[in-house]
């Protein structure tokens, strides 16, 4: 294509593991050629973890894999230069036995228990659109946040290696009262396999009537836990 300088609408790849550096050498080797000045990107095939042996109850079967999805999607919000994703499998295909390859790859089980992945999905379909700020300081956890005129949300993961003490405080909250309900994914909460009898996303504190302007929470994260808070000011209206 290159050398005949025809161009290139759409570049589609897979990838497998961490997602950042995948997606950015392609679009930097994308971006040194003149005729490939107007191509896009998709990512048409992902998972968090490198391919290729998915074994039942592996790293991507239990809670951590929640924190690892939403630290990816992340990633890959700072990168203009890709314009979709797709996850590799929803549910895993078949029981583990002659002829299954990689039996644990999908977000569901094969006996349809959705996983902690599954979880971290479901909240980043909960978060309005448009993201904002978020400030963090200490130790180096990492969090995201959107908001639009009838919800505020924020997720927060910890990959520091170590169980964390953490103040989350809410700011310019587009308004003032509202709801804060909190989820959970980590050993036991919405975790199938980590904890059986918690295998959905369920809030696990509720906070009735808050005054929205500098409201705080204090409490831990575990390591490779995550931690969804999301403000809802009771108008009943769909998230735009």
């Amino acid at each position: 294509l290159n050398s005949h300088n025809l161009p290139l609408d759409v570049d589609t790849f897979h990838s497998y593991g961490s997602a950042g550096s995948s997606v950015g050498t392609i679009a930097n080797q994308l971006s040194s050629y003149p005729a490939f000045a107007t191509t896009t990107t998709s990512l048409d095939e992902f998972n968090s973890y490198p391919c290729c042996n998915y074994t039942v109850g592996g790293v991507q079967d239990h809670y951590g894999a929640a924190a690892q999805l939403l630290h990816d999607f992340n990633q890959m919000l700072s990168i203009p230069a890709l314009t979709s994703a797709s996850w590799a499998q929803f549910q895993d295909e078949c029981a583990p036995g002659p002829g299954c390859y990689d039996p644990s790859i999908g977000l569901v089980s094969f006996a349809g228990h959705p996983k902690a992945s599954f979880n971290a999905f479901r909240i980043y379909s909960m978060m309005p659109v448009d993201r904002n700020q978020v400030t963090i300081s200490g130790a180096s956890q990492e969090a995201m946040a959107s908001s639009d005129a009838h919800r505020a949300s924020l997720a927060a993961i910890n990959q520091t290696g170590s169980d964390q003490s953490t103040t989350v405080t809410l700011n310019n909250v587009p308004f003032s009262t509202g709801t804060v309900t909190v989820y959970r994914i980590d050993s036991s909460h919405s975790s199938y396999f980590d904890n059986s009898a918690s295998e959905n996303l369920t809030p696990v504190q509720t906070f009735s009537n808050v005054n929205t302007a500098n409201w705080t929470w204090t409490g831990t994260i575990p390591s490779n836990g995550t931690v969804y808070f999301q403000v809802d000011d009771g108008s009943g209206q769909p998230v735009s």
